[in-house]
């Protein structure tokens, strides 16, 4: 192949995720899921928590849910505080609170409204599982007054609501049907769809998304969410699965934090969106957002964590530094970052790293000598690539620059 040829001929694609013309939308729950993992290891102070709503809004995240205000008084006054500064800042974004079908946990988050002077959605949410209520010993009849109630005082009070039953993917479609019936009747314009325990595959995500939008939601006007966790391992796949079913939002929290094995992870449904062409997310300013959460919460970022992790678009093979270091002697920078790769490092703000190791090559050590702008010199490239396969260990760029100065 000569000549310049485009990217876009150069890398053949087997199928990709395909959105349609729906404006696809992601919508946090870390200040609300994370703060019940057992996981973390310290508890966030406000002024963490103001940083990281801060941090979501210079992401592009169109939803925030900012805490459950009836946990505790110390709780709702960081609510409070959160939703007034999203107001203070004309930030975009939704705002929500969870809320039980209980009637204080309404009361609480139109509190919470009423004193940060701004509108807080609230996020209606009852158990829909025959398990549930067996242990609980609810009735349906019991339940449907419950949330009847409850869509009152909020549309009273001029909160808007949106309707979730917990566990929906354990749930029968007769159940599933009656329950969300009362909501929409009452005028919810959003429901949920909840993998709480994160027992949907892919293939049973796409099935009941499917199910919602054909016997629940049908002709009307309302959005689909859908909330999952990854205790398979899944929780990105599943909710992929849904967005291409016909949700529209995807609930997430940052780093995937959240109870038992987490939620599904923002950064990894974000880079999907964005490879998609359905995001509008800013993502140079993914690691921020993630170092935020991370010491937030006392949960550190591993090195390998898609798109932000630290050596993620590193590499210390031999032959992938071979074909990167080909690509800038072509001087195709396009090429160079996506070779051995999905995406391009710039898209994070990053550039791509070569390593010197055990399993390297020439080419390894070329890359950092140039970087330091030494000239190339075989005899030096020898030493250091010795060095590395003889101690079994990864040399830095330090310390070529210690030991092997110009």
């Amino acid at each position: 192949m000569k000549g310049k040829l485009h990217l876009d001929n150069l890398i053949h694609e087997w199928g990709g995720y395909r959105f349609g013309n729906r404006r696809i939308t992601v919508f946090d729950t870390t200040l609300r899921d994370g703060l019940q993992s057992a996981q973390i290891k310290r508890l966030p102070q406000i002024s963490e928590k103001i940083a990281f709503l801060s941090a979501c809004y210079e992401l592009g995240i169109d939803a925030v849910e900012i805490g459950f205000p009836i946990a505790s008084v110390s709780h709702r006054k960081d609510v409070i505080a959160l939703a007034k500064h999203a107001k203070n800042n004309k930030y975009p974004m939704l705002l929500s609170c969870l809320s039980r079908t209980i009637a204080s946990d309404v009361e609480a988050i139109v509190d919470v409204s009423q004193k940060a002077g701004t509108e807080v959605t609230v996020n209606l949410l009852v158990g829909s599982s025959k398990i549930r209520h067996f242990v609980e010993n609810w009735t349906l009849e019991e339940i449907k007054k419950w949330v009847e109630n409850c869509i009152s005082i909020a549309h009273t009070n001029n909160l808007p609501v949106e309707f979730v039953t917990e566990d929906t993917t354990r749930s029968d479609g007769e159940t599933l049907e009656f329950l969300y019936s009362i909501a929409i009747n009452k005028g919810v314009k959003r429901i949920w769809i909840a993998d709480t325990v994160g027992e949907a595959t892919p293939a049973a995500s796409k099935n009941i998304t499917t199910f919602f939008k054909k016997k629940i939601i049908g002709r009307k006007k309302i959005g689909l969410d859908w909330h999952g966790h990854d205790d398979k391992g899944l929780g990105v796949a599943s909710a992929l699965a849904a967005l291409e079913a016909g949700a529209d939002r995807i609930q997430a929290t940052a780093l995937g934090i959240g109870e038992r094995a987490g939620n599904t992870a923002m950064e990894q449904i974000i880079i999907n969106l964005q490879l998609a062409h359905a995001g509008h997310y800013n993502l140079k300013k993914l690691s921020h957002y993630s170092r935020l959460a991370s010491e937030m919460f006392g949960i550190p970022i591993r090195d390998n964590y898609p798109g932000i992790g630290a050596l993620v678009h590193a590499t210390a093979a031999g032959m992938h530094a071979a074909a990167i270091t080909k690509a800038r002697k072509l001087q195709r920078k396009d090429l160079e970052g996506v070779i051995y790769s999905p995406f391009h490092p710039e898209m994070f703000g990053r550039d791509t790293e070569i390593l010197i190791g055990p399993m390297s090559g020439s080419a390894n050590v070329e890359w950092n000598l140039e970087k330091l702008g030494f000239k190339k010199n075989k005899t030096i490239i020898e030493k250091i690539l010795t060095l590395a396969k003889s101690e079994n260990r990864f040399i830095s760029i330090e310390e070529i620059k210690e030991r092997f100065k110009k």
